[in-house]
């Protein structure tokens, strides 16, 4: 988890992913050593070492492993750079309503091609900026320039924003569709069995008028071919209602002489 926030947060800044992840394991190892009572000889997955920074509940592992972690990713070097924790949690924090308007583009795109083939010109970034723009959408940003920089910055992790955006959308609507998992491996394999399939869809989607992929091979964050994650099965729903009325609505801009 604290590998793939850090991807989200700073998918083209290494220094800042590296200082942020030490930060992190440089706490856990405090809170290690501070522990009377000694490890469980089964913590030894890399996920059991990570604290969820979204409710800050703290998951175990060797020290050794962490201390390791703490020393690739820069140790105290890193840390003594950094802004600190709290602020580096904050800058996270501040980064939701891009990563869940640049899901939600992608997210969008992904419906207009397998539902609605009949759109003129079919699916694309540019309509579904209109659609964002065109309704209001919970937790979203709303201006044009705005969600143009938000899918710059981080069309290279859309996919996760996309499986991100998709989960907050069905806890809003039933706060118990996605409740967190007992063992939390098992639901970041569901996560990114969610955000997979984003990704075959965006590396393999060419839009109407041009001849590359949607989202870049070269330049996404890929899921590691030894990641264990469990395919989704949902699929996702046509567009209804505002949605579906914005999209047919929009009109391409014409071109200048």
């Amino acid at each position: 988890m604290i590998e793939l926030l850090s991807v989200m947060a700073w998918p083209s800044d290494e220094v800042a992913r590296n200082q942020f992840t030490a930060s992190v394991m440089s706490e856990n190892l405090a809170r290690l050593q501070s522990l009377e009572e000694p490890l469980p000889d089964a913590a030894t997955n890399w996920i059991e070492t990570i604290e969820f920074v979204e409710d800050h509940e703290e998951c175990f592992s060797t020290s050794g492993f962490v201390e390791n972690w703490f020393l690739e990713v820069g140790g105290f070097r890193s840390v003594a750079r950094a802004g600190g924790l709290e602020n580096l949690e904050a800058i996270i924090a501040g980064c939701e309503k891009g990563w869940l308007s640049t899901g939600l583009i992608l997210a969008l795109v992904r419906r207009m091609d397998e539902h609605h083939p009949d759109l003129v010109g079919g699916a694309s970034v540019s309509k579904a900026l209109h659609i964002v723009e065109t309704v209001e959408v919970p937790l979203t940003i709303r201006n044009k320039r705005d969600l143009q920089k938000a899918w710059k910055a981080y069309k290279p992790v859309a996919h996760f924003c996309a499986a991100l955006f998709d989960r907050v959308i069905r806890s809003a609507a039933d706060p118990g569709a996605d409740a967190p998992d007992d063992d939390p491996l098992n639901d970041m394999m569901s996560f990114l069995g969610e955000a997979d399939a984003y990704l075959n869809f965006g590396t393999s989607f060419i839009p109407a008028r041009t001849e590359s992929t949607l989202l870049d091979p070269g330049e996404v964050w890929d899921i590691p071919h030894d990641a264990i994650i469990i395919p989704t099965a949902l699929v996702p729903a046509p567009l209804s209602g505002e949605l579906l009325a914005a999209a047919q609505s929009y009109k391409a801009p014409v071109p200048s002489n």
